[in-house]
């Protein structure tokens, strides 16, 4: 269900522009690096320091995800496990309602009104490509997936996260560390 509304919202949005020009897709090209410290400081702040009236992301990332998976044990056991992995369905509404107008702003004042729609539409792509490293992330390792060698750096990544000496320091990236190598919080190996 997360993933049609979040689908829908994109093609939603990109239905919206118009006689499109180059500067209508710029956001493509920043949507990326904005979404990487955006992850960063939701995933440093609210879920992984109790701050109101955030507390529910916090018992449900801190509390909950990281005493369900650790650095040792970072894979699910069954689909009864999922609701531990994705966000829950009441986030999506939060992003349409929160995110994407900040997205929006951005790529409208930046580049017009056809990229502030591109721009709503990336950060919904950037939270649909959270949810699918993230679950991939929480796959066993020898899994074919991590084959691909972006996909095993980013479930190591991950699984250093979820070690209870670094998880609220260190690697809050999912899909690209970018803002973890910026800000100094990426670690490649247990200390």
């Amino acid at each position: 269900m997360n993933f049609g509304v979040l689908l829908a919202g994109i093609a939603l949005c990109l239905a919206q522009v118009s006689a499109p020009s180059w500067k209508s897709f710029t956001p493509v090209l920043w949507g990326p690096v904005v979404g990487s410290f955006a992850v960063w400081a939701i995933h440093r702040y609210p879920l992984h320091r109790r701050i109101k009236p955030f507390g529910m992301a916090y018992k449900r990332h801190t509390l909950e995800h990281h005493k369900f998976f650790s650095h040792r044990i970072t894979t699910w056991e069954s689909s009864d496990d999922w609701f531990l992995v994705f966000f829950p369905f009441f986030t999506i509404p939060l992003y349409w309602l929160a995110g994407a107008p900040v997205m929006f702003a951005l790529g409208w004042l930046t580049a017009g009104l056809n990229a502030g729609w591109v721009a709503a539409a990336m950060g919904a792509v950037w939270f649909v490509a959270y949810e699918v490293v993230h679950f991939c992330s929480h796959l066993p390792a020898d899994h074919a997936v991590h084959r691909i060698g972006f996909m095993a750096a980013l479930r190591e990544h991950h699984r250093l996260h979820h070690d209870p000496k670094l998880m609220k320091d260190h690697n809050f990236n999912v899909v690209w560390p970018l803002a973890d190598r910026v800000m100094g919080t990426r670690v490649q190996k247990r200390p």
